[in-house]
């Protein structure tokens, strides 16, 4: 499923009141669920589409329970902990941002910094074009650039890459700045993993130091979270030689050779579903004016859209629950979606090492159940 401008007919995603239940003002009447309940239903929901492994995480009123089920990889017995930690994919959008904001308000950025001001030993090589692109831009997919390194002509690239991986980002976004845009800068939305990848390396090239180290250091600390940040998880992505929607699946391990460097060039932001939840939490908190780790104004920037997308959400607007922050991410053997319903204080996270044809569809639908009919029980 593309992340961007969904409008289908699960659930929140219709604008017709007639979808939903009625409901009265105010929070709505749910079932109380334990972790055995929540438990009970990801496994169901697990066997019930032969999936390989699946990680919960649902956050109500500032607490979080997670569940999982299934092996951390097909080859081996070894079953999902709660402590295991997931690439997030597109998911870590979000991340970037909230990063990003936190720089704003620390002085090192402006939302419209240029990437000729931030990148001035570049600005003559780069196409003009891009010289007037802002950060804000980059992160709302409104800079005219390419949705992935598939989109460009990247055998050229790939001669010029070495042994040093931060080198080797630096390299790949000059040569991506020289290639030809997409689209009229600020014109539309389209969507892009090359844009927040720029970003990545401007964090990179003005903190002088890995983005995976900047995030830890200046955000994930803050939320006291100590994710593992390596190129390494004991979670292994599977892909699905499944051929229609009702078939049992055959999964396969991802082979990343076939694109490994080019893999190596995007920085990974891994979590486990307990950590995510509580980035998730953050992110509540703040649109409640409860949070400490951004402004009130700051959140309120992450989550207002234009065409739809935000600031690392996509923004789908209920006649029943008001705006819901949405994103899911299918890549590299892995299919993840999460969903803030601030009106009600809620979100969910299912994250899944499996990646096919049908399973996003099937994410987006025990999500919604899940938000809509359960309500954690605080022991």
């Amino acid at each position: 499923m593309h992340p961007l401008l969904r409008q289908h007919q699960l659930g929140f995603f219709t604008s017709s009141r007639s979808a939903y239940p009625a409901m009265d003002d105010g929070p709505m009447q749910a079932a109380v669920v334990d972790h055995a309940q929540l438990q009970t239903q990801v496994e169901q929901f697990r066997h019930q589409h032969h999936l390989p492994g699946v990680g919960v995480v649902l956050v109500q009123n500032d607490t979080i329970l997670s569940a999982c089920s299934g092996q951390r990889r097909i080859d081996a017995p070894a079953f999902i902990q709660n402590s295991d930690s997931f690439p997030l994919g597109a998911l870590s959008k979000a991340v970037t941002a909230t990063l990003v904001a936190r720089w704003v308000e620390q002085g090192k950025l402006r939302w419209d910094s240029t990437l000729a001001d931030l990148l001035p030993a570049w600005r003559d090589q780069m196409r003009t074009e891009f010289q007037s692109v802002t950060v804000l831009q980059l992160l709302q997919h409104r800079a005219g650039l390419a949705r992935g390194f598939g989109d460009l002509k990247y055998s050229n690239l790939l001669a010029m890459l070495g042994g040093n991986p931060s080198a080797n980002r630096s390299t790949a976004a000059r040569w991506i700045l020289q290639q030809a845009y997409i689209g009229e800068v600020n014109q539309r939305t389209h969507y892009s993993n090359i844009g927040y990848f720029i970003v990545a390396i401007i964090i990179e090239l003005l903190g002088s130091n890995t983005y995976e180290n900047i995030l830890q250091q200046q955000l994930f600390s803050e939320l006291s979270l100590h994710p593992h940040l390596s190129n390494t998880s004991s979670v292994q992505g599977h892909q699905s030689l499944k051929t229609n929607w009702f078939s049992k699946p055959r999964w396969h391990k991802v082979n990343k050779e076939e694109r490994q460097d080019l893999a190596r060039l995007n920085p990974t932001v891994r979590l486990s579903q307990s950590e995510y939840g509580i980035f998730l939490r953050e992110h509540l908190r703040g649109l409640r004016g409860q949070s400490t780790l951004l402004s009130p104004a700051s959140f309120q920037q992450l989550h207002t859209p234009i065409d739809h997308y935000a600031l690392g959400w996509s923004i789908i607007r209920s006649a029943e629950f008001g705006p819901l922050s949405v994103h899911d991410s299918t890549e590299d053997g892995y299919t993840h979606y999460t969903l803030l319903m601030p009106s009600q204080n809620r979100a969910i996270a299912i994250l899944c090492n499996a990646e096919s044809a049908c399973s996003d569809a099937k994410l987006v639908k025990f999500a919604e159940s899940l938000l809509t009919s359960s309500m954690i029980k605080i022991e």
